[in-house]
């Protein structure tokens, strides 16, 4: 876990995708800080990521002191509070919530993983490998937006099969990108410090941008820095989702109007959501099946209907299950015979031992004697007393 000032110093630094008055409420820390007061922050437990222990969810989300998922159940992980790229003194970082991502995609007793958002979004560090980890989760994952789900919280929720949300209140988009820095050389010098810079020979650019954004000249450093973030931003949110062009203006949009953007598809929490996910599993096998079918028709090289290749496979597959249970049937009163055989030979043995007690009866079973030298098989003979009855 990281300590305190590495949370202000991301809230000091870099590109962030997130809602102004959201970047706006976490001032206070950082000012803060530079006085020496750390009381602020609540150092967030690992508990607070929760998980469904059951498909009734009446009771809300179920805490855990475990980060282990229940068995064969749906795994919540809750998304809650500005974004940055490491775990910090307050919140998990995006690293932790995709290895969290990973550790339930690979767990094959999870069915489907949720994503409860409720985040107005954060540092553009580290957001889209996160979003990618969701793409590319083999499970279906919903995400579910309680509150706001804002900029890079947005970014995250397009990578997911679909979105809903809790309430018509729910906030959705500000899809963009800003930078937030402040000039100290005035409070540094009310301290008393005097705060001075000096640069390589061939440095010539280095911090230029930033430096002619606080001489009042941003063009560069938005041209330079926060255009191709966005870019960038736009073009994985359009491959996710088709939205209408005004969604990327920045604007953010309550429920109504972000449906009619293309940004959320329903109203629903996390049962809801349980729901869809199971959907969206019964969908895939149904076309992978299908897919099977097509392999099939190439196959056998015939263009007929998929009903009537899968009614052929049916029929294929009783005629083999009625030849096996007609091989079965046959195969057991082959041996029934063999059994009845085998008792009659054991009776007929039985016979010639009690003739062979009875008195005058001979039967000599002598064998020669081996031949040494001689690969001959061994002959035996028997003699009858002609009084005697008849052996069968």
């Amino acid at each position: 876990m990281r300590n305190g000032y590495f949370l202000y110093q991301q809230i000091l630094k870099g590109a962030w995708l997130i809602d102004k008055q959201q970047a706006q409420a976490l001032l206070p820390l950082a000012f803060n800080v530079l006085s020496g007061d750390t009381s602020g922050a609540e150092a967030w437990r690992s508990e607070d990521i929760s998980f469904n222990t059951s498909i009734n969810m009446e009771e809300g989300l179920v805490k855990e002191d475990s980060i282990e998922a229940p068995r064969k159940q749906s795994a919540v992980i809750n998304i809650i509070g500005a974004l940055t790229q490491y775990s910090t003194w307050c919140s998990p970082g995006m690293d932790y919530y995709g290895q969290l991502i990973q550790q339930f995609d690979n767990d094959e007793e999870v069915d489907s993983i949720i994503l409860y958002i409720d985040s107005p979004g954060g540092s553009a560090m580290g957001t889209e490998k996160l979003a990618k980890i969701i793409q590319n989760t083999s499970k279906p994952i919903v995400s579910v937006v309680g509150g706001m789900c804002c900029s890079a919280a947005y970014w995250l929720a397009s990578s997911s099969d679909e979105i809903l949300a809790e309430t018509e209140t729910t906030l959705f988009g500000s899809i963009g990108t800003m930078v937030s820095f402040m000039d100290f050389k005035e409070y540094f010098a009310k301290q008393g410090i005097k705060s001075v810079e000096l640069y390589a020979t061939k440095s010539t650019d280095k911090n230029k941008d930033f430096a002619d954004a606080a001489n009042g000249n941003p063009e560069s450093l938005i041209q330079n820095f926060l255009d191709p973030i966005n870019a960038v931003f736009h073009a994985h949110v359009s491959s996710n989702r088709e939205l209408e062009e005004k969604a990327y203006t920045g604007k953010t949009y309550t429920y109504l109007s972000a449906k009619n953007a293309g940004l959320v598809d329903g109203i629903g929490g996390v049962k809801e959501a349980i729901n869809v996910a199971s959907q969206i599993n019964n969908n895939r096998k149904i076309e992978a099946d299908m897919k099977f079918l097509d392999k099939v028709k190439a196959a056998v090289g015939v263009e007929a209907p998929v009903e009537t290749i899968a009614q052929s496979l049916e029929q294929t597959a009783q005629d083999y299950d009625n030849q096996v249970s007609q091989l079965t049937q046959e195969r057991d009163t082959a041996q029934s015979r063999i059994t009845e055989l085998e008792g009659q030979l054991a009776t007929a043995n039985e016979r010639i031992t009690d003739l062979e007690k009875e008195p005058g009866a001979s039967p000599a079973a002598t064998a020669p004697p081996r031949e040494s030298s001689s690969s001959k098989e061994e002959e035996f003979t028997f003699e009858f007393n002609p009084n005697a009855d008849e052996i069968l």
